[in-house]
Formats: C-alpha cells, sequence, structure tokens
C-alpha cells in the first residue's frame, strides 16, 4: 500500500489521477485529504483548498507543533483506517508526498517509523515546528529508505528548503538520496512516477538506478 499526501490548497483528485494512470491494479493508493479546509480560497475560487499547516487555521504560535503533529495522526489515522476496512495486503506502507505532503510524509514516517517501509519527498516544504533535526535519525535507526527530490527552479517552494533538509537527512546519516532536477519547476508527475516505481520494486537507495531519476 501506498499513503499519498497532497499538496497545499490541493485535493486528494491530483495525486488520485497520476496513481490510476500507473494502472497497477495490485497497488492501493490511500490519499486523504488533509485536515483543515483554506476558507478564503475555498471562497475565492469557488472549490474546495485543503491543507494541513497550523497557518490556515490561524493557531497561535504555542499551538503550530501541535497542529502539526495532530495532521500527521490524521493521516497516518487515516491509512490505519483503509488498513481495517479494505482487503490491503499486511505489508508496511510507502509514505510519499508532494509539497506540503512532501514533509508531512516525513512527519508520518519519523512519528510511525517502525510501521513505514520507505519515503519519498517531493518538493517539500518545511517547517521548523516540526524539528526535523530532532526526528530524522530514526529513518537511520530503523533503515527507513528516503528518496528527496527538488527543482533547482522552484519558485514555490525554493531549492534553499531543500538544501536545508538534505543538510539534515545527512546530519542524521539516513540511507537516502537526494535528487535534484532542471525541468517543471514546481511539478510532481514526471518525478513522481520515476520515484515511485524503483521504490516499489525495492531498489536501495544505494543502487545506482536512484541517481538516473530525472532526465
Amino acid at each position: 500500500p501506498v499513503l499519498l499526501l497532497h499538496g497545499n490548497g490541493q485535493t486528494p483528485e491530483l495525486m488520485l489521477r497520476w496513481a490510476k494512470s500507473l494502472q497497477m491494479a495490485d497497488v492501493a493508493f490511500i490519499c486523504p485529504e488533509a485536515p483543515y479546509t483554506k476558507v478564503r480560497e475555498s471562497i475565492a475560487d469557488h472549490t474546495l483548498r485543503l491543507s494541513a499547516a497550523p497557518d490556515d487555521i490561524a493557531a497561535p504560535s504555542e499551538m503550530r507543533a501541535k497542529v502539526m503533529e495532530a495532521s500527521a495522526d490524521w493521516y497516518f489515522a487515516a491509512f490505519e483506517e483503509a488498513r481495517r476496512n479494505l482487503p490491503l495486503y499486511d505489508e508496511k506502507p510507502i509514505v510519499m508526498g508532494f509539497s506540503q505532503g512532501g514533509y508531512y510524509a516525513s512527519m508520518v514516517a519519523t512519528r510511525h517509523v517502525d510501521k513505514v517501509r520507505s519515503l519519498v519527498m517531493l518538493s517539500a516544504s518545511y517547517y521548523p515546528e516540526a524539528q526535523m533535526e530532532v526526528h530524522a535519525e530514526k529513518l537511520r535507526r530503523y533503515e527507513v529508505d528516503v528518496l528527496h527530490t527538488h527543482g533547482r527552479n522552484d519558485p514555490t517552494v525554493p531549492f534553499a528548503t531543500a538544501e536545508r533538509i538534505e543538510s539534515m537527512l545527512a546530519s542524521a546519516q539516513t540511507r537516502h538520496v537526494f535528487v535534484p532536477y532542471e525541468r517543471r519547476p514546481h511539478t510532481h508527475e514526471d518525478n513522481l512516477t520515476r520515484a515511485f516505481l524503483l521504490v516499489l520494486r525495492g531498489v536501495p537507495v544505494a543502487h545506482a538506478a536512484w541517481l538516473d531519476l530525472v532526465d
């Protein structure tokens, strides 16, 4: 199974369209909605905009970390609910996310590290309240493979954010590969497809194929 997390202001439909395009009948994709509605944006755009971030519920500064932990628990609880009610293989999930979902994927993976197979972060944003520098070492301890990709020209989540995340993963000595790419500033589909196929096939992070993900 795959726990697949969408980005800020999105809904699961974008990620699920990609998942369906793979035509993998034996893989279950669990893509929960983010827990909070971006009310102003949803009204202005006449479409549902969702988020998992404390900014979008005007959380006071002292509550931001707790809101983020609650959001990560929300996502994993959705996966557990799916496991109880759907005919899923009894396997640890791959946790993948794009943009805001990329960072929350890392939170899910580190907070439930003994129950996760792999982590894939695509164009991930960063929230200091979640303290990745504290939790990343769990990925090393439990040998969770991590793939991290980001566009060098990303205008939405600056490449400096990816470098910061990469520094934390490296300092924690996680089993990870960082793959910067040049084209398509803040998109996910081509890179997500390449990443997912390798992770699904169980290719270890040390394998050279990981380094050829992006043309």
